[in-house]
């Protein structure tokens, strides 16, 4: 039997630029050009803007609801009820922060401060 592979017209990156251009963005093009021009990443390549804004989108969100993850935890609420309101404390965001790296950390004392 002979193989020969299967070539598609497009390149699924092709579909993924498209799916890009039309999923909105909680952080603008204009903003996150901003702060890649303040780090010194010189892009005015639109996929580029919206792939590097997506992935802020995603790390601001698994933060948060991470954050939500320990206040339950530090509360012993369950978070089922959907009438309930909940108030994060620097402590929550602090220990989801920690999480991802230690260089994030929100308000971290030195090691001599009491």
């Amino acid at each position: 039997m002979d193989f020969t592979p299967h070539l598609r017209d497009c390149s699924p990156v092709d579909g993924c630029l498209d799916h890009l251009r039309d999923c909105p963005s909680v952080f603008p093009d204009e903003v996150m050009a901003y702060f890649m021009n303040l780090a010194g990443v010189d892009s005015a390549v639109p996929h580029v803007l919206r792939i590097c804004g997506m992935a802020t989108q995603k790390l601001v969100y698994d933060i948060g609801a991470s954050a939500l993850h320990y206040y339950s935890i530090r509360n012993k609420l369950s978070l089922d009820d959907p009438e309930a309101k909940f108030t994060l404390n620097l402590d929550d965001l602090q220990r989801a922060f920690e999480d991802y790296d230690d260089n994030l950390c929100v308000s971290k004392k030195p090691d001599y401060y009491i």
